[in-house]
């Protein structure tokens, strides 16, 4: 992993947990929740990789999941 992507992400965790809230981007939040709704089983584990802020774990572990997230 190269310093210049930790560094932006160091940098940017805020952006990156609202990046999910803009306009033409919240598709991609309502659409994967739908999703996890209608395929994933009502209880289990979770591991959320490549997880950055959590937004889905955060949304995950409210619906009563086990999660764990690995990112840099």
């Amino acid at each position: 992993m190269s310093q210049d992507v930790r560094d932006y992400y160091d940098r940017n965790a805020q952006r990156e947990w609202e990046r999910l809230d803009q306009a033409h981007r919240k598709i991609e939040l309502v659409s994967t929740l739908f999703l996890i709704e209608k395929y994933f089983p009502r209880v289990g584990r979770v591991c959320d990789i490549g997880g950055g802020p959590g937004r889905y774990t955060v949304e995950l572990a409210r619906r009563g999941y086990q999660v764990s997230l690995i990112d840099l």
